[in-house]
């Protein structure tokens, strides 16, 4: 039997020949060998390093000569934590060694593991090996500013990206471990005293782009991206709540019918729930909303339907009615608070809904001032009182023992400030608010106009004085203030601001102020298409847009648009300078506007579009026309109001709503331009309820001297709804058709209706309802609806606020202008389905 003797000499980066002596009973000196003894030996290294996670093959023992030579692994303490591939000569980890949590005999991740080698003539010598593992970092990165989806709003160039730095295998980052981060190719800062922290200015670009996350080490890179953006967005807050554990303001979007957060840090801009986003009942124009947790908010729409909404997944769930007293019944609610179980403030009847008690109860009569005017409600920072405002009075109550306290209106001498259309309230401190309001500032030399304001309120005596006003000329302005919200803890207000799209920061020590979120104040054209027309040949759409002051058209087949007129040519003539379109005539080629710049009755003006050449129709400077408007009292045309272009009678025709006067009519003969006011004759329970009726849109029946005319009405409980009349244009009686809101009809005809127009066969009304986002059936003899697309009827982006329709029978396709979402929108006429024509 031969005896084989293994000679180590260990080297771990030096492959070194081991020389093994074969014994036959004696040794035998190396020079004795024969010469395929001489060739018998390893060439292998015995101490091997391998990087943690490896479960590939990482060694293929080798000999001097490798003919006819077998392996196989026969021994080692930790065998059994190999593989042996002895046709191919590799050898493998069975699992993945992990660095963190070593396997090994010693669990000093040195594996220990034997190979030996025969050759023909079935000798054997052995390779002893030892397997070092070393620590293998898998260095990966995240953003903490800013995060997915930021929208920087469009008022920055450069941001400070931050960021964290971690070692998924052992949570200990090394100098070593990477060799530099680079965020958009711009090498950031490391930072930390355990470097797990990284930052980089990068320059930011507007519209939508990616932030690009890198970490180099060697040859390799690990990469992330993020989508953000550096839009002014379209669309402001209005009313707004602090989610300080989130770090986060929460808000209603009136426009998007949404509610939205916007995040302090990162400055991300988010729909958390609406039409699009999330599940449940859609809202309906969203006034109010308030906050439960971060988790969850309620809100109440101009429908007073009252919403629970889930500030992580959108799901919107529609309360029931409250208590034995319905809010639905005839009132509405315009407030909401959270105190001690959900309480809702009505508008009209100055009553409080306890959501979870079922109870109504109505707040008390204050020195002979009610609260049917409330417009902003905070709970006190104690907890224990709340604070209301009306228009322009201020009261706290006590829930408990339901007392109702006015605050005295006391002025400060040193800033005597008028209050004037509260719009927010929020706390300071113990015994004092912040109201948001708009109010004239009296020094004893006259009143000035101080426009929009945050003033500093004793609840007890009624003191005031200005807190930041528009008087600070270097400061951030107030054009119109909305809400207003303290965060305390951290000495902060927020306000927003609706005319400059923006959500303000304030610092309530320093009274810095600082846009922290701006949204887009140019219009796009279709947002102010408040009249159009559908051409003779049907083949474009004429609109006039209210903010850029511009006549355009949009061509229905290549969606492309066409400035027609431009008003800025008329910016040195007063005439045109506010004027205002009233109606197209495509087939003259022609369009007729109000100006109203220098004269209490106002000019008609009627424009060729081809080269812009106008003539006055109707003249308030005539002494002919001054003396029959002041005959006719009230035969102006300087408030816009229902109106209808008759050709056949060469006629203008308004309808009008004065406080002192009432609805009446106005005529406009269109070739002499004379002016005539007709009384409007009511129908006898009109008169009884007297009630308020505002028109607003006027369309041509098929019967001689008779139009249907659309009005919004307001009853002495402050309720609004939309009423569809029959108008004689000669007598000026109206009778009324139907009648919406809450009473006889579905809620889809609540509070206007801005569009009219005949079905295919006219036998029934088209119509569009802006705060329902709909289009309705009307049969005009019974009053019934049919809903054609809208909530429950129809696919694609959801209406928001239609305002004129012009429907293609030939292709039952229906071109609704929204101003809303500031689109054309096409509608399916058979399925209601919707798109987007043109934006």
């Amino acid at each position: 039997m031969k005896a084989f003797q293994l000679l180590y000499s260990l080297l771990l980066s030096t492959s070194f020949i081991l020389l093994l002596s074969a014994c036959n009973g004696s040794d035998q000196s190396n020079d004795d060998k024969t010469p395929e003894e001489k060739l018998f030996v390893f060439s292998s290294p015995s101490v091997l390093s391998v990087q943690e996670n490896t479960n590939v093959p990482f060694f293929s023992p080798s000999l001097v000569s490798n003919q006819g030579i077998k392996f196989s692994l026969t021994g080692g303490a930790d065998q059994a934590a190999f593989i042996f591939d002895s046709s191919r000569r590799e050898l493998s980890f069975s699992s993945a060694p992990d660095f963190e949590n070593p396997h090994d005999s010693n669990h000093d991740n040195v594996y220990e593991v034997e190979i030996s080698a025969w050759n023909k003539s079935n000798d054997s010598i052995k390779l002893a090996l030892e397997v070092h593992v070393s620590d293998q970092a898998r260095i990966v990165a995240d953003f903490t500013y800013p995060i997915e989806n930021t929208n920087f709003g469009g008022i920055t160039q450069t941001i400070i990206a931050r960021g964290t730095l971690r070692d998924i295998e052992d949570e200990e980052v090394k100098p070593g471990d990477f060799d530099e981060v680079l965020v958009n190719n711009v090498k950031a800062t490391i930072k930390g005293d355990n470097h797990n922290q990284w930052e980089a200015e990068i320059p930011i670009n507007i519209g939508i782009f990616q932030v690009e996350l890198f970490i180099k080490k060697d040859s390799e890179m690990w990469a992330k991206k993020i989508r953000v953006s550096n839009d002014k967005l379209r669309y402001p807050m209005t009313e707004i709540e602090i989610d300080k554990h989130n770090n986060r303001i929460i808000g209603t979007n009136y426009n998007l019918d949404a509610i939205v957060s916007f995040d302090l840090e990162s400055k991300a801009y988010k729909v958390i729930s609406s039409r699009d986003v999330g599940s449940g009942p859609d809202f309906s124009s969203l006034v109010d909303l308030t906050l439960e947790s971060s988790d969850t908010a309620y809100a109440v729409d101009r429908l007073s339907q009252l919403f629970k909404v889930d500030l992580n997944t959108g799901t919107r769930t529609l309360l029931p009615l409250l208590g034995d007293d319905p809010i639905y019944s005839g009132r509405r609610i315009r407030t909401i608070f959270y105190y001690d179980g959900l309480k809702v403030s009505g508008l009209s009847n100055s009553s409080i809904y306890d959501y979870q008690g079922s109870s109504t109860h109505s707040l008390p009569y204050a020195f002979g001032t009610s609260l049917a005017g409330v417009s902003a409600v905070d709970v006190s920072s104690d907890g224990n009182e709340l604070v209301f405002a009306s228009p322009s009075r201020l009261f706290t109550y006590d829930p408990i023992l339901r007392s109702l306290y006015t605050i005295p209106r006391v002025v400060n001498e040193a800033s005597p400030v008028s209050l004037n259309s509260i719009n927010g309230v929020a706390n300071f401190s113990e015994d004092k608010i912040l109201i948001a309001h708009r109010g004239e500032l009296d020094d004893g030399t006259g009143s000035q106009n101080i426009g929009h304001n945050i003033t500093l309120v004793d609840k007890k005596s009624g003191e005031t004085s200005l807190f930041a006003s528009n008087l600070e000329t270097d400061k951030v302005p107030f054009l119109s203030l909305r809400d207003i919200e303290t965060d305390l803890n951290n000495g902060k207000a927020y306000v927003t601001d609706t005319r400059q799209n923006a959500l303000i920061e304030i610092d309530l020590k320093t009274l810095e102020r600082r846009k922290i979120l701006e949204t887009s104040v140019a219009k796009k054209s279709i947002s102010g298409a408040i009249v159009s027309a559908l051409s003779e040949d049907k083949n474009s759409i004429v609109y006039y847009d209210l903010y850029r002051k511009v006549i355009e058209s949009i061509n229905l087949t290549t969606h492309q648009k066409e400035t027609i007129l431009d008003f800025s040519r008329y910016d040195n003539n007063a005439l045109i300078n506010g004027a205002k379109i009233l109606t197209f005539d495509l087939e003259a080629n022609t369009v007729y506007v109000v100006s109203n710049t220098n004269s209490i009755f106002g000019d008609l003006i009627k424009i060729n579009l081809s080269d812009g050449s106008f003539d006055i129709v109707s003249d308030s400077a005539k002494e002919e026309v001054k003396e029959a408007a002041l005959e006719n009292s009230g035969a102006s045309i300087t408030s816009l109001s229902a109106h209808i272009h008759d050709k056949n009678n060469k006629e203008m025709i308004f309808w009008k709503y004065s406080n002192n006067l009432g609805t009446y009519q106005v005529k406009i003969n269109l070739e002499t331009g004379a002016r005539e006011k007709i009384e409007t004759t009511l129908p006898q329970e009109d008169s009884e309820r007297n009630f308020q009726r505002r028109p607003l849109f006027a369309f041509a029946s098929t019967s001689d001297n008779e139009v249907f005319l659309t009005t919004r009405i307001s009853d002495p409980f402050l309720n609004e709804r939309a009423v569809l009349q029959r108008a004689n244009t000669t007598t000026g009686i109206r009778t009324t058709l139907a009648e919406g809101g809450d009473f006889s009809l579905p809620t889809h005809f609540s509070i206007q209706i801005y569009s009219l127009t005949w079905n295919q066969d006219k036998s029934a009304l088209l119509a569009a309802v802006p705060f329902d986002g709909a289009i309705l059936e009307i049969n005009p003899n019974t009053g019934i609806t049919r809903l054609i697309s809208g909530r429950g009827k129809g696919n694609g982006p959801h209406l928001n606020f239609p305002r004129a329709i012009h429907p293609i029978w030939e292709d039952n396709k229906l071109f609704v202008m929204d101003t809303g979402i500031d689109a054309l929108v096409k509608i399916d006429l058979v399925s209601g389905d919707r798109t987007i024509f043109s934006y």
